[in-house]
């Protein structure tokens, strides 16, 4: 279904196999993973969304996965809202959702969101890594 571009079949595939309960959050999560490899952030969105629905425990996987989808999308709005919600659900939130935020948020020109994220990292017990300082200077430069 990925290669022909039939995402709406495999959607209504995955919402009929979640709802069976024959697939996991990992397969969920893979599913997400593919659909922001193919910068689909739209139907990586409608898994997630799936998934909650179907009532499947999300995971830090699911999350990150989706906020990489919506910063390839140049949606940096709904990154920060999915990291808020990680948070929220008290998944917390890891060093790569952060690094993802950093970037989506930078890819409008929010090189101050981007580099208020890094500030705050220590906040959250994270350490920045290469990752994070590269991305919040690759967001100043824009």
């Amino acid at each position: 279904c990925e290669r022909g571009n039939e995402w709406a079949a495999a959607l209504s595939l995955l919402a009929e196999l979640l709802e069976k309960a024959v697939l996991g959050v990992t397969t969920g999560n893979a599913a997400i993973s593919a659909a922001e490899s193919a910068e689909q952030w739209q139907v990586a969105l409608a898994i997630l969304t799936e998934m909650d629905r179907s009532n499947l425990q999300l995971d830090l996987i699911s999350f990150n996965s989706e906020i990489s989808a919506c910063g390839k999308g140049r949606r940096w709005r709904m990154a920060l809202a999915l990291l808020r919600e990680a948070r929220t659900r008290s998944l917390g939130e890891d060093r790569i959702g952060v690094n993802v935020g950093i970037s989506a948020s930078g890819t409008t020109g929010g090189w101050e969101l981007s580099v208020a994220l890094l500030q705050a990292m220590p906040d959250a017990r994270l350490v920045p890594d290469a990752t994070s300082f590269g991305s919040a200077i690759s967001t100043c430069a824009k």
